[in-house]
Protein backbone atom coordinates (compact mmCIF):
# COMPACT_ATOMS: atom_id res chain seq x y z
CA UNK A 1 0.00 0.00 0.00
CA UNK A 2 1.52 3.31 -1.15
CA UNK A 3 2.46 5.52 1.84
CA UNK A 4 0.07 8.82 2.29
CA UNK A 5 1.32 11.54 1.18
CA UNK A 6 1.13 13.25 4.49
CA UNK A 7 4.05 10.82 6.27
CA UNK A 8 6.03 12.06 3.05
CA UNK A 9 5.55 15.94 4.21
CA UNK A 10 6.32 14.89 7.91
CA UNK A 11 9.59 13.13 6.97
CA UNK A 12 10.81 15.77 4.66
CA UNK A 13 9.79 18.54 7.27
CA UNK A 14 11.87 16.49 9.58
CA UNK A 15 14.91 16.22 7.68
CA UNK A 16 14.64 20.07 6.70
CA UNK A 17 14.66 20.33 10.37
CA UNK A 18 18.03 18.64 11.10
CA UNK A 19 19.78 20.01 8.68
CA UNK A 20 18.72 23.35 10.02
CA UNK A 21 19.83 22.36 13.55
CA UNK A 22 23.14 21.15 12.00
CA UNK A 23 23.64 24.53 9.76
CA UNK A 24 23.21 26.74 12.94
CA UNK A 25 25.75 24.31 15.00
CA UNK A 26 28.48 25.31 12.14
CA UNK A 27 26.94 28.92 12.10
CA UNK A 28 27.29 29.42 15.60
CA UNK A 29 31.11 27.53 15.79
CA UNK A 30 31.48 30.27 12.90
CA UNK A 31 30.81 33.35 14.79
CA UNK A 32 32.86 32.11 17.72
CA UNK A 33 35.95 32.03 15.58
CA UNK A 34 34.70 35.74 14.51
CA UNK A 35 35.01 36.74 17.34
CA UNK A 36 37.95 35.54 18.90
CA UNK A 37 39.31 36.94 15.16
CA UNK A 38 38.07 40.68 15.71
CA UNK A 39 39.42 40.39 19.73
CA UNK A 40 43.29 39.63 17.96
CA UNK A 41 42.85 42.35 15.62
CA UNK A 42 41.31 45.11 18.32
CA UNK A 43 44.64 44.06 19.84
CA UNK A 44 46.75 44.20 17.09
CA UNK A 45 45.23 47.96 15.92
CA UNK A 46 45.91 48.92 19.98
CA UNK A 47 49.48 47.41 19.77
CA UNK A 48 50.08 50.00 16.45
CA UNK A 49 48.60 53.11 17.85
CA UNK A 50 50.60 52.85 20.82
CA UNK A 51 53.51 52.34 18.48
CA UNK A 52 52.68 55.44 15.86
CA UNK A 53 51.90 57.84 19.34
CA UNK A 54 55.91 56.34 20.51
CA UNK A 55 57.46 57.33 17.10
CA UNK A 56 55.36 61.06 16.90
CA UNK A 57 56.67 61.21 20.49
CA UNK A 58 60.47 60.56 19.40
CA UNK A 59 59.81 62.92 16.50
CA UNK A 60 58.36 66.25 18.36
CA UNK A 61 62.19 65.80 20.03
CA UNK A 62 63.90 66.13 17.19
CA UNK A 63 65.11 69.28 15.71
CA UNK A 64 63.17 70.41 12.41
CA UNK A 65 65.25 70.40 9.48
CA UNK A 66 64.34 72.85 6.77
CA UNK A 67 66.39 71.89 3.55
CA UNK A 68 68.27 74.37 1.67
CA UNK A 69 66.28 75.44 -1.47
CA UNK A 70 68.45 78.55 -2.15
CA UNK A 71 70.36 79.31 -5.37
CA UNK A 72 73.30 78.47 -4.27
CA UNK A 73 72.57 74.62 -3.73
CA UNK A 74 71.10 74.78 -7.70
CA UNK A 75 74.32 76.40 -8.33
CA UNK A 76 76.57 72.62 -7.14
CA UNK A 77 73.79 70.57 -8.47
CA UNK A 78 74.95 72.12 -12.33
CA UNK A 79 78.57 70.99 -11.79
CA UNK A 80 79.99 68.05 -12.91
CA UNK A 81 80.42 65.44 -10.56
CA UNK A 82 83.45 64.69 -8.58
CA UNK A 83 85.37 61.61 -9.90
CA UNK A 84 87.02 59.33 -6.62
CA UNK A 85 90.50 59.62 -6.60
CA UNK A 86 92.31 55.92 -7.52
CA UNK A 87 94.70 56.68 -4.39
CA UNK A 88 98.11 56.75 -6.81
CA UNK A 89 100.41 59.65 -5.82
CA UNK A 90 101.05 61.54 -9.55
CA UNK A 91 104.58 61.27 -10.73
CA UNK A 92 105.87 64.92 -10.14
CA UNK A 93 104.73 64.41 -6.45
CA UNK A 94 107.06 61.46 -6.35
CA UNK A 95 110.12 63.05 -7.98
CA UNK A 96 110.63 65.06 -4.47
CA UNK A 97 111.36 61.85 -2.48
CA UNK A 98 113.57 59.95 -5.33
CA UNK A 99 117.10 59.63 -3.52
CA UNK A 100 119.48 58.66 -6.36
CA UNK A 101 119.09 58.75 -10.37
CA UNK A 102 120.24 56.55 -12.55
CA UNK A 103 120.52 56.23 -16.57
CA UNK A 104 119.48 52.79 -18.49
CA UNK A 105 120.96 52.47 -21.94
CA UNK A 106 120.10 49.12 -24.28
CA UNK A 107 123.36 46.66 -24.40
CA UNK A 108 125.94 47.01 -26.87
CA UNK A 109 124.53 51.27 -27.55
CA UNK A 110 126.39 54.36 -27.13
CA UNK A 111 124.43 56.74 -25.36
CA UNK A 112 125.20 59.25 -27.72
CA UNK A 113 123.01 57.10 -30.03
CA UNK A 114 120.13 57.03 -27.52
CA UNK A 115 117.06 59.15 -26.86
CA UNK A 116 114.88 59.43 -23.85
CA UNK A 117 112.35 56.76 -23.78
CA UNK A 118 110.70 56.67 -20.17
CA UNK A 119 111.03 57.46 -16.38
CA UNK A 120 110.50 55.13 -13.83
CA UNK A 121 110.60 55.73 -9.99
CA UNK A 122 111.33 52.72 -8.25
CA UNK A 123 111.18 51.71 -4.04
CA UNK A 124 114.68 49.89 -3.13
CA UNK A 125 115.74 47.81 0.30
CA UNK A 126 119.20 48.16 0.15
CA UNK A 127 121.40 47.72 3.67
CA UNK A 128 117.79 47.76 5.00
CA UNK A 129 117.32 51.06 4.50
CA UNK A 130 114.77 52.11 1.71
CA UNK A 131 116.11 53.77 -1.12
CA UNK A 132 114.14 55.61 -3.85
CA UNK A 133 115.50 55.51 -7.59
CA UNK A 134 114.73 57.19 -10.42
CA UNK A 135 115.43 55.21 -13.54
CA UNK A 136 115.95 57.31 -16.91
CA UNK A 137 115.01 54.30 -20.09
CA UNK A 138 117.05 55.64 -22.81
CA UNK A 139 116.67 53.68 -26.44
CA UNK A 140 118.07 53.77 -29.44
CA UNK A 141 117.08 55.82 -32.62
CA UNK A 142 114.69 54.73 -34.67
CA UNK A 143 114.15 51.57 -32.12
CA UNK A 144 111.58 50.46 -29.75
CA UNK A 145 113.95 48.56 -27.52
CA UNK A 146 114.96 50.30 -24.64
CA UNK A 147 117.60 49.02 -21.92
CA UNK A 148 116.72 46.63 -19.50
CA UNK A 149 116.00 46.89 -15.54
CA UNK A 150 116.89 43.21 -14.64
CA UNK A 151 116.53 44.47 -10.48
CA UNK A 152 112.73 45.67 -11.10
CA UNK A 153 110.14 42.82 -12.15
CA UNK A 154 107.81 44.35 -15.14
CA UNK A 155 106.67 47.59 -14.49
CA UNK A 156 106.25 47.53 -10.61
CA UNK A 157 107.56 50.41 -8.27
CA UNK A 158 109.26 47.99 -6.08
CA UNK A 159 112.56 46.09 -6.32
CA UNK A 160 113.06 42.47 -6.48
CA UNK A 161 114.61 42.85 -3.19
CA UNK A 162 111.09 44.04 -1.87
CA UNK A 163 109.08 41.62 -3.68
CA UNK A 164 111.45 38.91 -2.34
CA UNK A 165 110.90 40.01 1.19
CA UNK A 166 107.31 39.88 1.01
CA UNK A 167 107.02 36.72 -0.57
CA UNK A 168 109.77 35.07 2.71
CA UNK A 169 107.47 36.80 5.22
CA UNK A 170 104.11 35.41 3.80
CA UNK A 171 105.43 31.98 2.66
CA UNK A 172 108.17 30.59 4.63
CA UNK A 173 107.82 32.67 8.31
CA UNK A 174 103.77 31.88 7.55
CA UNK A 175 103.00 35.48 8.45
CA UNK A 176 99.39 36.91 7.60
CA UNK A 177 99.03 39.72 5.09
CA UNK A 178 98.89 42.29 7.43
CA UNK A 179 101.59 41.25 9.52
CA UNK A 180 104.11 40.99 6.40
CA UNK A 181 102.86 45.13 5.64
CA UNK A 182 103.34 45.88 9.32
CA UNK A 183 106.78 43.56 9.72
CA UNK A 184 107.99 46.10 6.49
CA UNK A 185 106.86 49.40 7.41
CA UNK A 186 108.25 48.93 11.15
CA UNK A 187 112.09 47.69 9.88
CA UNK A 188 111.98 49.36 6.58
CA UNK A 189 109.83 52.07 6.72
CA UNK A 190 108.16 50.80 3.20
CA UNK A 191 104.73 51.26 3.41
CA UNK A 192 102.33 48.99 1.14
CA UNK A 193 98.64 48.49 0.73
CA UNK A 194 96.65 45.46 0.71
CA UNK A 195 96.18 45.85 -2.97
CA UNK A 196 100.06 46.54 -3.65
CA UNK A 197 100.94 43.28 -1.57
CA UNK A 198 98.57 41.30 -3.46
CA UNK A 199 99.95 42.69 -6.59
CA UNK A 200 103.72 42.06 -6.06
CA UNK A 201 102.93 38.37 -4.77
CA UNK A 202 100.93 37.52 -7.95
CA UNK A 203 103.67 38.77 -10.01
CA UNK A 204 105.87 37.06 -8.35
CA UNK A 205 103.71 33.93 -8.84
CA UNK A 206 103.81 34.59 -12.65
CA UNK A 207 107.86 35.44 -12.69
CA UNK A 208 108.47 31.68 -10.74
CA UNK A 209 106.18 29.65 -12.26
CA UNK A 210 108.76 28.23 -15.16
CA UNK A 211 110.93 27.42 -11.88
CA UNK A 212 108.22 25.69 -10.67
CA UNK A 213 107.49 23.08 -13.21
CA UNK A 214 111.64 22.53 -13.19
CA UNK A 215 111.46 21.73 -9.41
CA UNK A 216 108.62 19.60 -10.73
CA UNK A 217 110.58 17.86 -13.41
CA UNK A 218 113.77 17.61 -10.97
CA UNK A 219 111.62 16.19 -8.38
CA UNK A 220 110.84 13.15 -10.91
CA UNK A 221 114.75 12.61 -11.73
CA UNK A 222 115.64 12.57 -8.00
CA UNK A 223 117.49 9.32 -6.51
CA UNK A 224 115.12 9.44 -3.55
CA UNK A 225 112.41 11.56 -2.82
CA UNK A 226 110.54 12.21 0.57
CA UNK A 227 106.48 12.51 0.65
CA UNK A 228 103.63 13.08 2.79
CA UNK A 229 100.22 14.73 2.83
CA UNK A 230 98.74 17.18 5.02
CA UNK A 231 94.93 18.65 5.59
CA UNK A 232 94.29 22.22 4.07
CA UNK A 233 91.60 23.90 2.69
CA UNK A 234 90.63 26.15 0.12
CA UNK A 235 87.81 28.80 1.41
CA UNK A 236 85.45 25.87 3.04
CA UNK A 237 86.47 23.15 1.20
CA UNK A 238 88.45 20.17 2.87
CA UNK A 239 91.71 19.46 1.05
CA UNK A 240 95.20 18.44 0.94
CA UNK A 241 99.09 19.73 0.83
CA UNK A 242 101.59 17.11 -0.26
CA UNK A 243 105.12 17.55 -0.03
CA UNK A 244 107.76 15.79 -2.62
CA UNK A 245 111.30 16.02 -0.98
CA UNK A 246 114.56 14.87 -2.33
CA UNK A 247 118.03 16.34 -1.31
CA UNK A 248 118.10 19.15 -2.80
CA UNK A 249 114.26 20.40 -3.79
CA UNK A 250 111.10 20.85 -2.41
CA UNK A 251 108.04 20.35 -4.26
CA UNK A 252 104.71 21.90 -2.18
CA UNK A 253 101.00 21.39 -3.63
CA UNK A 254 98.41 23.02 -1.89
CA UNK A 255 94.84 22.60 -2.09
CA UNK A 256 94.79 19.21 -3.94
CA UNK A 257 92.97 15.84 -3.56
CA UNK A 258 94.53 12.89 -1.52
CA UNK A 259 94.25 9.94 -4.01
CA UNK A 260 96.89 8.56 -6.70
CA UNK A 261 96.04 11.45 -9.49
CA UNK A 262 98.80 13.56 -7.58
CA UNK A 263 101.06 10.44 -7.38
CA UNK A 264 100.02 9.91 -11.20
CA UNK A 265 101.18 13.52 -11.97
CA UNK A 266 103.97 13.96 -10.13
CA UNK A 267 105.88 10.39 -9.81
CA UNK A 268 103.74 8.40 -13.23
CA UNK A 269 104.97 4.53 -12.50
CA UNK A 270 107.13 4.18 -15.96
CA UNK A 271 109.14 7.40 -15.24
CA UNK A 272 109.99 7.78 -11.92
CA UNK A 273 113.01 5.16 -10.98
CA UNK A 274 113.95 6.58 -7.90
CA UNK A 275 113.01 5.42 -4.06
CA UNK A 276 109.96 6.47 -2.98
CA UNK A 277 109.77 7.21 1.27
CA UNK A 278 106.68 7.63 2.30
CA UNK A 279 104.26 5.89 5.36
CA UNK A 280 101.98 3.26 5.17
CA UNK A 281 98.90 4.86 3.70
CA UNK A 282 97.41 2.48 1.46
CA UNK A 283 98.21 4.59 -2.02
CA UNK A 284 102.33 4.15 -1.77
CA UNK A 285 101.80 -0.11 -1.13
CA UNK A 286 103.33 -1.38 -4.34
CA UNK A 287 103.81 1.98 -6.25
CA UNK A 288 107.42 2.12 -7.16
CA UNK A 289 109.89 -0.20 -7.78
CA UNK A 290 111.86 0.37 -4.58
CA UNK A 291 110.62 1.99 -1.63
CA UNK A 292 111.80 2.69 1.94
CA UNK A 293 108.29 2.91 4.53
CA UNK A 294 108.91 5.18 7.68
CA UNK A 295 110.04 3.10 10.84
CA UNK A 296 109.12 5.95 12.74
CA UNK A 297 105.56 5.17 12.26
CA UNK A 298 105.81 1.98 13.55
CA UNK A 299 107.88 2.51 16.31
CA UNK A 300 105.33 4.82 17.24
CA UNK A 301 102.68 2.80 17.52
CA UNK A 302 104.48 0.41 19.62
CA UNK A 303 105.49 2.85 21.94
CA UNK A 304 101.77 4.02 21.83
CA UNK A 305 100.67 0.33 22.89
CA UNK A 306 103.28 0.18 25.60
CA UNK A 307 103.00 3.07 27.68
CA UNK A 308 98.86 3.03 27.57
CA UNK A 309 98.88 -0.44 28.69
CA UNK A 310 101.27 -1.11 30.89
CA UNK A 311 100.11 -3.80 32.33
CA UNK A 312 100.09 -5.63 29.04
CA UNK A 313 103.92 -6.85 29.18
CA UNK A 314 104.16 -8.43 25.45
CA UNK A 315 103.39 -5.06 24.45
CA UNK A 316 107.03 -4.08 25.97
CA UNK A 317 108.71 -6.96 24.70
CA UNK A 318 107.65 -6.59 21.46
CA UNK A 319 108.80 -2.85 21.34
CA UNK A 320 111.83 -3.91 22.48
CA UNK A 321 112.33 -6.58 19.81
CA UNK A 322 111.40 -4.40 17.47
CA UNK A 323 113.67 -1.58 18.23
CA UNK A 324 116.33 -3.99 18.30
CA UNK A 325 115.78 -5.01 14.86
CA UNK A 326 115.82 -1.31 14.05
CA UNK A 327 119.37 -0.70 15.39
CA UNK A 328 120.68 -3.64 14.29
CA UNK A 329 120.21 -2.17 10.42
CA UNK A 330 121.11 0.74 11.61
CA UNK A 331 124.50 -1.07 12.09
CA UNK A 332 124.01 -3.01 9.30
CA UNK A 333 123.61 -0.04 6.97
CA UNK A 334 127.32 1.33 8.16
CA UNK A 335 129.08 -2.15 7.28
CA UNK A 336 130.96 -2.65 3.97
CA UNK A 337 130.19 -5.59 1.48
CA UNK A 338 127.23 -7.30 0.77
CA UNK A 339 124.45 -6.78 2.65
CA UNK A 340 121.51 -9.14 1.01
CA UNK A 341 122.33 -11.76 3.48
CA UNK A 342 121.90 -9.48 6.48
CA UNK A 343 118.66 -8.09 5.48
CA UNK A 344 117.00 -11.39 4.73
CA UNK A 345 118.17 -12.19 8.37
CA UNK A 346 116.39 -8.85 9.47
CA UNK A 347 113.22 -9.87 7.38
CA UNK A 348 112.94 -13.57 8.87
CA UNK A 349 113.27 -11.83 12.67
CA UNK A 350 110.44 -9.45 11.65
CA UNK A 351 108.52 -12.29 10.83
CA UNK A 352 109.30 -14.56 13.81
CA UNK A 353 108.31 -11.39 15.64
CA UNK A 354 104.75 -10.57 14.12
CA UNK A 355 103.29 -13.98 15.80
CA UNK A 356 99.42 -12.24 15.50
CA UNK A 357 100.29 -11.53 11.81
CA UNK A 358 97.39 -14.20 11.24
CA UNK A 359 94.56 -13.60 13.95
CA UNK A 360 91.27 -12.60 12.52
CA UNK A 361 89.43 -9.65 14.55
CA UNK A 362 85.79 -9.73 15.43
CA UNK A 363 83.74 -6.95 16.79
CA UNK A 364 84.94 -8.34 20.75
CA UNK A 365 88.43 -7.64 20.02
CA UNK A 366 89.22 -4.55 22.18
CA UNK A 367 90.69 -1.54 20.59
CA UNK A 368 94.41 -2.10 22.04
CA UNK A 369 94.69 -5.69 20.73
CA UNK A 370 93.39 -5.02 17.02
CA UNK A 371 96.10 -1.91 16.61
CA UNK A 372 98.68 -4.45 17.96
CA UNK A 373 97.68 -6.89 15.16
CA UNK A 374 97.22 -4.58 12.39
CA UNK A 375 100.73 -3.03 13.18
CA UNK A 376 101.79 -6.43 12.94
CA UNK A 377 100.18 -7.13 9.59
CA UNK A 378 100.96 -3.90 8.71
CA UNK A 379 104.82 -4.92 8.97
CA UNK A 380 104.46 -8.13 7.27
CA UNK A 381 102.92 -6.22 4.65
CA UNK A 382 105.40 -3.90 4.03
CA UNK A 383 108.27 -6.01 4.59
CA UNK A 384 109.90 -6.15 1.24
CA UNK A 385 110.40 -1.90 1.77
CA UNK A 386 111.66 -1.94 5.33
CA UNK A 387 115.24 -2.33 5.08
CA UNK A 388 115.82 -0.38 1.46
CA UNK A 389 118.32 2.14 3.62
CA UNK A 390 120.12 -0.67 4.30
CA UNK A 391 121.05 -1.25 1.14
CA UNK A 392 121.12 2.14 -0.53
CA UNK A 393 123.04 4.77 1.40
CA UNK A 394 121.38 8.16 0.56
CA UNK A 395 117.88 6.70 1.53
CA UNK A 396 117.03 7.42 5.39
CA UNK A 397 114.65 4.99 7.60
CA UNK A 398 112.36 7.37 8.51
CA UNK A 399 110.48 9.95 6.45
CA UNK A 400 111.06 12.75 8.82
CA UNK A 401 112.02 14.82 5.87
CA UNK A 402 108.81 14.83 4.85
CA UNK A 403 107.07 15.78 8.07
CA UNK A 404 109.32 18.34 9.34
CA UNK A 405 108.53 20.11 5.83
CA UNK A 406 104.73 20.47 6.26
CA UNK A 407 104.97 21.69 9.85
CA UNK A 408 104.58 25.36 8.46
CA UNK A 409 101.86 24.12 6.94
CA UNK A 410 100.01 22.53 9.71
CA UNK A 411 100.72 25.71 11.80
CA UNK A 412 98.80 28.02 9.30
CA UNK A 413 96.14 25.59 8.98
CA UNK A 414 95.28 25.65 12.88
CA UNK A 415 96.03 29.18 12.77
CA UNK A 416 93.36 29.54 10.11
CA UNK A 417 95.65 30.92 7.18
CA UNK A 418 94.50 29.23 4.69
CA UNK A 419 93.63 29.93 1.03
CA UNK A 420 90.74 31.32 0.11
CA UNK A 421 90.64 30.39 -4.20
CA UNK A 422 92.24 27.92 -6.10
CA UNK A 423 94.19 30.60 -8.09
CA UNK A 424 95.71 31.28 -4.32
CA UNK A 425 96.89 27.81 -3.68
CA UNK A 426 98.44 27.57 -6.86
CA UNK A 427 100.59 30.73 -5.94
CA UNK A 428 101.32 29.50 -3.08
CA UNK A 429 102.39 25.92 -4.15
CA UNK A 430 105.03 28.30 -6.44
CA UNK A 431 106.59 30.67 -3.70
CA UNK A 432 106.82 28.20 -1.17
CA UNK A 433 108.63 25.49 -3.44
CA UNK A 434 111.02 27.83 -4.88
CA UNK A 435 111.90 29.40 -1.37
CA UNK A 436 112.46 26.10 0.15
CA UNK A 437 114.21 24.91 -2.99
CA UNK A 438 116.25 28.17 -2.55
CA UNK A 439 117.66 27.43 1.06
CA UNK A 440 118.44 23.83 0.11
CA UNK A 441 121.02 25.47 -2.94
CA UNK A 442 122.79 28.31 -1.48
CA UNK A 443 125.66 28.63 0.70
CA UNK A 444 123.95 31.93 2.43
CA UNK A 445 119.96 32.21 2.71
CA UNK A 446 119.62 35.82 3.33
CA UNK A 447 117.74 38.45 1.30
CA UNK A 448 121.19 39.71 -0.09
CA UNK A 449 122.10 36.14 -1.46
CA UNK A 450 118.41 35.42 -2.88
CA UNK A 451 117.76 38.66 -4.19
CA UNK A 452 121.47 38.71 -6.19
CA UNK A 453 120.32 34.63 -7.45
CA UNK A 454 116.95 36.30 -8.82
CA UNK A 455 118.39 39.31 -10.21
CA UNK A 456 121.22 36.45 -12.01
CA UNK A 457 118.05 34.67 -13.50
CA UNK A 458 116.86 37.35 -15.09
CA UNK A 459 120.15 38.66 -16.33
CA UNK A 460 120.66 35.34 -18.06
CA UNK A 461 117.20 34.14 -18.34
CA UNK A 462 117.72 30.68 -17.46
CA UNK A 463 117.22 29.84 -13.50
CA UNK A 464 119.52 27.73 -11.24
CA UNK A 465 117.19 24.88 -11.32
CA UNK A 466 116.78 25.21 -15.26
CA UNK A 467 120.49 24.97 -15.07
CA UNK A 468 120.42 22.15 -13.00
CA UNK A 469 118.04 20.33 -15.07
CA UNK A 470 119.92 20.86 -18.46
CA UNK A 471 123.15 19.33 -16.23
CA UNK A 472 121.05 16.34 -15.37
CA UNK A 473 119.95 15.75 -18.69
CA UNK A 474 122.80 16.10 -20.32
CA UNK A 475 124.02 13.48 -17.63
Amino acid sequence: MEEAWYLKFIRELQNKLKRAEKGKGEAEKEADRLRKEKKDLEGEVEDLKRQLEEMATAKASKRPHFPDYGLQKHERSLKKPHHKSSGRIPFKEKLKYVQFTKDIYPDGISPDKCVLRSQRIVTHLKGGTKEVWLYRMYRERWSKESGKLPEVFGKSEYGVEVVTALGFLIYVLQLSHDQARQVLSFFTQIELTKSEIESLLGQLGKEWAKEYDSLALLILFAEVVFMDETGWKIGKKNCYTWIFKSIQHTLLLYGEKRDEDVLDRILPRKRFKGVGSSDCYKIYEKRFKAAQKCWAHFLRKAIKLMLLYPEKKHYHEFFKSLYKIFTDAKVLKLQVGKKDEGIVLLEERIERLCTEQTRKLTKQTSKDEREFVNLQKNLIRNLKDLFTFVRIKVVEPTNNDAERGLRPVARSRNNYQTSKTKAGAKRHSILASVFFSLKQNLKEFTLQSVTKEVIRWRKQDKSLFAEQLEALRAA
